[in-house]
């Protein structure tokens, strides 16, 4: 699927151009059209729209780019639609369980944990 970006560019970075399709070619997007201009350039990329919202968020960090804008670029990273709201219980911590309490790590308990054996192999 074909998927158009407008990109606004610093006229004044040289390399600009090589940064965007080395990009275009590491996050496995084919570019099928560039109008290149020192201040703006036009990509038309053919990649799945999850791609290509990746894709508009790695541009924006590029250097040289100052706005990456499209209609693809407004859609989530996956595809899927809305990205629903997180619950409490969805997190990694209730994933793996009750924690154990533990210990504090005053110089005391550190000395009685060690008890030499550290310092014996250094």
């Amino acid at each position: 699927m074909f998927h158009t970006i407008e990109l606004t560019l610093d006229p004044t970075e040289p390399t600009v151009l090589q940064r965007l399709i080395v990009l275009c070619r590491a996050r496995g997007c084919s570019i099928v059209g560039l109008d290149y201009r020192p201040a703006s350039a036009t990509l038309a990329v053919d990649a799945s729209p999850g791609r290509v919202a990746l894709l508009g968020d790695r541009l924006r960090s590029l250097v040289g780019v100052l706005d990456a804008s499209g209609p693809a670029l407004a859609a989530d990273p996956d595809g899927h639609g809305e990205v629903p709201a997180a619950s409490p219980g969805d997190g990694l911590a209730s994933r793996l369980g009750p924690t154990r309490p533990v210990d504090p790590l005053t110089p005391a308990a550190v000395a009685a944990r060690s008890s030499g054996r550290l310092a014996t192999r250094c």
